[in-house]
């Protein structure tokens, strides 16, 4: 694969993992990661353009592991993830998971992908040669030249991440971008976005997929939205969808997995 020529040069584990995501279309269409840092905190974001969920289930813990194995290539026994996330349910077997992905796994996450110290990211690699390193990411460019990600998918993403930490403030996500508020907003507002209507429309997709799944409660529901009470979630999935998240849920609204991915 083109990327691991260019990864195996790379000085440190963040570099590996930014090259990884910039080329990620290289080996996988469907594939929409997201590394994003705040309070000594890293956080990998797992997300698959499949359609069904099941089929999203069974992709992401592919992908989960393989990132897994690349951090494990270059960390070794350093390797000591804070947790590995899932959003779905946790399954009946988990000795595959342990084995692949280790003990520290949270399912029923707000997202998918791997939490670990920053300064994890900041090990270096001890095989890289910063002259083939020219020449490789030379020879991946000529290969695949990719474009980053627009300002709005990044805050989307960001915006995702941070939901269920009760802390998805405009300041925090503009921090996580490496900029201020002002300069988000500016660019946010060149598409016609603001960050609260970002939050909203994340909230929203979010919210459906989450109401949809009868096996989790909604007071989790709320937790993994940000909002501070169960009162204040009902409150704004009314307004979004006309009706209660227990009517939704009753009534099977959109409850297909396939709708909801």
């Amino acid at each position: 694969m083109a990327g691991g020529v260019s990864i195996r040069e790379e000085p440190d584990i963040r570099s590996v993992l930014q090259v990884l995501i910039r080329y990620e279309r290289m080996y996988n269409e469907a594939l929409r990661a997201s590394l994003h840092e705040a309070d000594a905190i890293a956080t990998l974001h797992i997300a698959l353009e499949l359609p069904g969920a099941r089929r999203i289930r069974q992709a992401v813990k592919l992908v989960a592991g393989a990132y897994y194995q690349v951090l494990a290539d270059f960390l070794g026994h350093r390797l000591r993830p804070r947790q590995v996330c899932f959003t779905h349910a946790a399954p009946a077997n988990l000795e595959t998971h342990h084995r692949v992905l280790g003990t520290d796994l949270a399912f029923r996450a707000g997202f998918n992908g791997i939490v670990l110290a920053s300064r994890a990211l900041e090990a270096a690699n001890t095989e890289a040669d910063p002259i083939l390193r020219r020449y490789a990411q030379q020879y991946v460019e000529s290969l695949a030249p990719t474009s980053d990600p627009s300002d709005t998918e990044r805050v989307r993403k960001i915006i995702e991440v941070l939901l269920p930490s009760g802390r998805c403030t405009a300041s925090e996500v503009a921090r996580s971008m490496g900029v201020d508020r002002r300069t988000m907003q500016r660019r946010l507002a060149q598409s016609g976005e603001t960050f609260s209507s970002l939050r909203n429309a994340t909230r929203s997709d979010l919210a459906q997929r989450f109401v949809a799944d009868d096996q989790r409660p909604l007071t989790e529901v709320t937790q993994l939205l940000g909002f501070t009470s169960p009162g204040a979630f009902s409150r704004w999935f009314r307004d979004q969808f006309g009706i209660s998240p227990s009517q939704w849920r009753g009534v099977g609204q959109g409850a297909t997995d396939t709708q909801l991915g």
